[in-house]
């Protein structure tokens, strides 16, 4: 197997270069149908998701973990507001 490197747009500090090639798809898969896996080797926290269309749900809520609920693409489509849209991305990338 060959090792791929490519520069990760807005990663200065390395966090992606740390990851194993393991690490980095088990990013792209969910832990199950609500929650996203986190890394603890770059302090990246498990995410759980929500169906922000049809309002924020889930089986509990808990102050020890924030939350963000953010307007769904098609809304976001619907403003033609490109900067806005890019507000958004850079809050969810937060």
């Amino acid at each position: 197997m060959t090792s791929v490197t490519a520069r990760v747009h807005g990663d200065e500090s390395g966090l992606v270069g740390r990851l194993s090639l393991e690490q980095k798809v088990r990013l792209l898969t969910g832990a199950d149908s609500w929650r996203l896996y986190g890394e603890s080797a770059v302090g990246l926290r498990p995410i759980v998701v929500s169906d922000g269309p049809a309002g924020v749900r889930g089986t509990g809520f808990d102050p020890s973990m924030p939350s963000s609920s953010l307007p769904c693409p098609v809304a976001l489509g619907a403003t033609w507001d490109v900067s806005l849209v890019h507000d958004v991305a850079l809050a969810l990338g937060h």
